[in-house]
């Protein structure tokens, strides 16, 4: 007999020495196994059977093998053992995903991928990464990371490189990175606790606050501290040079530096060049390693109101005798008669350090205009020896019209290299804290109406002397100035007299002067206390040690 063939529906076929096992044809359905009974393969550990009227029993020894193009589950699908997938798991299809959820060990503890959110909650859960070496990747190309690759730290991988790392307490930007704040620019660690350039918010001013005719071969400070104007040729040019109040609102100035032309040269000599400076002791600049492999990027910062737009230069110039070296960098105004901020970036210098001590050993130049002489080379934006054709290549005249007025504040000079998104805020000095730095350099004495200021003692009826002590020791050896030889009262126990000389004691101290004076009568004898006083409110006696 080839087949067995059962033509009637609900047919029983009975099996064993008691009719225990049963198989029942179902019309158009299949074959029933009785409910007690189980389909076996090989031996009992691998059958199918159903324990109850709603559930399907697989069991095998060691595994169960699905073979097919796809699976599709429909409905809950419970694993209670451990699982393990060779490919790829895909839930859902694209656009129209579904929730995924993993439950932990703990109550309550579980991981969920919403689908609606397009978002990984973890309720009372944590992702482990331990041991990864790359921890979370975040970008296509795998170079941007966060990872912990020893125990209590986190380091984040931008780029490639390592930026920041995170420990217990600190927070750290290795070499290279920065934190920026939006506001206030880069939170990185100034190598200097005060600002390299003093009077960078030009709100000191001892000698004046405005001086006329400066141009005519008068290079020198004459109105704001530490801001000396230059210039080199026979230029026509003057100026009117004047401690304002126009600056850039909301920045925190309250003054600025003011250049009005106020006799014009459209055509300057070939020779003629002229400029802003503020001038460094070597010893001050010690930090920038000039001279060696690890010399640092330098950024000089600040805001400027040109009546001109185009090219301008700023220039750094090494002004110790065995190096004379200059890097020029221009900067572009966009709209004159405008503030607006400028950031100049220098190259390190690896020749030539700057000598340790309180001479002038480094200058930082603004140029107002240059005649053929500085602007016929090409513009050195690397260090070099000094080419005067190549220090100001492209410098507009801001001294052509009468009308021009330059204004500048807000000068600072930072150690690297800085954006106008990074370079960190200007830093702000209390008055007296500036005025004291300026002192070191220039310190001035104004009279108040017939202010005291100073005493000594007669040696014979018209001669003597007074100390002045100074506020901050100077810089170096000092000269002596006045309004008037007139203008400064000598006075006795019994009487008073104006100073006919006045000069200093050859024995300088830097801390304070011995002035000498004589007076042009008999107003005391030897010994009797003197004092000094200026007599007016334009009277000034003045100690100078700048740069």
């Amino acid at each position: 007999m080839s087949e067995l063939r059962l033509n009637t529906d609900g047919h029983i076929i009975k099996l064993g020495a008691d009719n225990d096992v049963t198989l029942t044809h179902v019309h158009n359905t299949g074959l029933l196994l009785n409910s007690t009974m189980q389909l076996q393969f090989n031996d009992a550990s691998q059958n199918i059977n159903a324990p109850s009227a709603t559930v399907l029993d697989i069991n095998a020894t060691d595994e169960i093998e699905l073979n097919a193009t796809a699976i599709d589950l429909n409905g809950t699908l419970d694993v209670s053992g451990n699982s393990q997938f060779s490919g790829t798991i895909t839930v859902g299809v694209d656009d129209t995903g579904k929730d995924v959820k993993l439950f932990g060990a703990t109550a309550s503890s579980y991981m969920l991928w919403d689908e609606s959110a397009n978002s990984l909650l973890l309720n009372a859960s944590t992702i482990d990464l331990n041991g990864t070496a790359d921890g979370l990747i975040l970008d296509a190309d795998a170079d941007t990371t966060i990872s912990s690759p020893t125990d209590d730290q986190i380091d984040i991988e931008i780029a490639g490189a390592d930026d920041f790392t995170f420990t217990a307490n600190t927070f750290t930007a290795l070499t290279g990175s920065d934190v920026v704040s939006a506001d206030y620019g880069s939170y990185r660690n100034r190598p200097n606790v005060n600002p390299l350039i003093i009077n960078g918010d030009m709100a000191i001013s001892q000698r004046s606050t405005s001086v006329t005719g400066v141009g005519n071969a008068d290079s020198g400070y004459h109105t704001l501290d530490r801001w000396r104007f230059s210039e080199g040729g026979d230029n026509s040019t003057e100026f009117t040079m004047t401690q304002d109040t126009d600056v850039p609102t909301g920045k925190g100035f309250a003054n600025s530096l003011k250049m009005d032309v106020t006799t014009a040269d459209g055509s300057p000599g070939s020779g003629d060049a002229m400029f802003l400076q503020q001038r460094f002791e070597g010893q001050d600049l010690q930090l920038l390693k000039k001279g060696t492999a690890s010399a640092e990027k330098i950024t000089v910062s600040f805001w400027v109101k040109s009546p001109k737009t185009g090219v301008h230069i700023v220039e750094l110039q090494d002004s110790d005798t065995t190096n004379a070296r200059n890097v020029s960098i221009s900067y572009t105004i966009a709209s004159a008669n405008t503030w607006e901020k400028h950031i100049v970036n220098f190259p390190a210098d690896t020749t030539g350090a700057l000598d340790d001590d309180n001479a002038n050993s480094f200058e930082i130049n603004w140029y107002l205009l240059a005649g053929t002489d500085f602007t016929s080379g090409t513009l050195a934006t690397t260090w070099e020896a000094r080419t005067s054709a190549n220090r100001a290549v492209g410098q507009v005249n801001v001294g052509d019209n009468t009308s021009n007025n330059f204004y500048m504040t807000g000068v600072q000079l930072e150690v690297g290299e800085y954006t106008s998104a990074t370079i960190p805020p200007f830093q702000h000095e209390s008055y007296g804290n500036n005025l004291q730095r300026c002192q070191r350099y220039y310190y001035q004495v104004t009279g108040t109406g017939k202010g005291r200021f100073a005493t000594g003692n007669f040696w014979d009826e018209n001669d003597g002397d007074v100390i002045v002590t100074f506020p901050q020791k100077m810089r170096a050896a000092y000269s002596l100035s006045y309004s008037a030889v007139g203008d400064i009262i000598i006075t006795s126990v019994t009487a008073e007299a104006d100073s006919t000389a006045l000069a200093l004691d050859t024995s300088l101290s830097l801390d304070a002067a011995d002035v000498r004076f004589t007076v042009g009568s008999d107003i005391a004898t030897i010994g009797h206390v003197s004092v000094m006083i200026l007599k007016d409110s334009g009277s000034y006696l003045s100690f100078d040690a700048e740069l």
